[in-house]
């Protein structure tokens, strides 16, 4: 190989090739190349060479992009693999879920059902002890009513606590505080009422007693009405009423005897619509009780 120095002849300037030219960079001028049968031979040469690295850089650029296509195909799949396993897991979720829910509902229902037949029973058992306690009401009526004995120390009981509440002599503060009345100590029942209070399981006897005053300065007799309440009657163990009963004071009357002039005011009074509850029953005594102290 024989190197040849690239100056231009004319400035020896530095020559560019191009293509089969050369072109002095100072002066300008331009050169032809004349080939010979060595020069033919090494243009070939340098032509195969170049062809050769054209095809091998051909070669690496295709090899490159199969690279990067086969990186991008590898992420793609990559993705994809994410993708599936992100539905799965959302599925594996939600059939979680669901098994949870469904675990949950067979959980409840039990409770549900638990507590549906506790309510009835309590329902029902309540119901049944109201029935008892009715039953139990309607024989302590029927019991009150058919035991004499029992009202009769009842009666008797009330009587000793009127006469008991009415020794000091009172005055007629209607008219004249000076006036005083003296107690007859003649307490007598007037009538029996026997009393079933509606929301309470208490059953009572209502006592209503007459009783006389005297005024010392003429001898007037006046009449009045008072009451004695008996409460939570009860049966013995053998069906018997328990006479161990307290006795507590009635009404309280006007304002001047403690008592009532009428009757019929002391029983508003006592079932009034402060008492709406109380369900009265008037019993029905010997006749010789209301005639003098049993």
């Amino acid at each position: 190989m024989k190197l040849t120095n690239l100056n231009c002849p004319q400035c020896n300037g530095l020559l560019n090739q191009e293509r089969d030219m050369f072109f002095c960079t100072s002066c300008g001028s331009a050169f032809a190349v004349d080939y010979d049968e060595n020069d033919v031979k090494y243009t070939q040469l340098i032509t195969e060479a170049e062809r050769t690295k054209m095809l091998l850089q051909k070669d690496v650029n295709v090899m490159q992009t199969d690279y990067v296509l086969r990186e991008q195909m590898a992420r793609n799949e990559q993705q994809r693999e994410i993708s599936r396993q992100r539905k799965k897991a959302v599925k594996q979720g939600a059939a979680g879920i669901g098994m949870y829910i469904v675990a949950l509902v067979i959980s409840i229902i039990p409770m549900i059902l638990t507590s549906v037949y506790l309510v009835r029973t309590l329902s029902r058992s309540s119901r049944k002890l109201d029935e008892q306690r009715e039953q139990e009401r309607t024989a302590l009526v029927e019991t009150v009513t058919e035991d004499m004995h029992f009202l009769e120390n009842a009666v008797a009981g009330g009587q000793r606590l009127v006469d008991l509440r009415r020794q000091e002599p009172i005055s007629d503060g209607r008219y004249d505080e000076d006036r005083t009345a003296i107690y007859r100590n003649d307490a007598t029942i007037d009538s029996v009422y026997i009393i079933r209070t509606s929301g309470y399981n208490s059953t009572g006897l209502l006592l209503i007693y007459r009783f006389s005053y005297e005024y010392e300065d003429t001898g007037e007799i006046f009449t009045l009405y008072d009451c004695v309440e008996l409460t939570d009657l009860k049966r013995d163990d053998y069906g018997y009423m328990v006479e161990e009963y307290f006795p507590k004071e009635g009404v309280h009357g006007d304002m001047y005897y403690t008592a009532y002039f009428d009757k019929d005011q002391l029983i508003r009074e006592m079932f009034s619509a402060a008492k709406s509850s109380f369900k009265p029953e008037e019993i029905e005594i010997p006749d010789t009780w209301k005639e003098g102290r049993a």
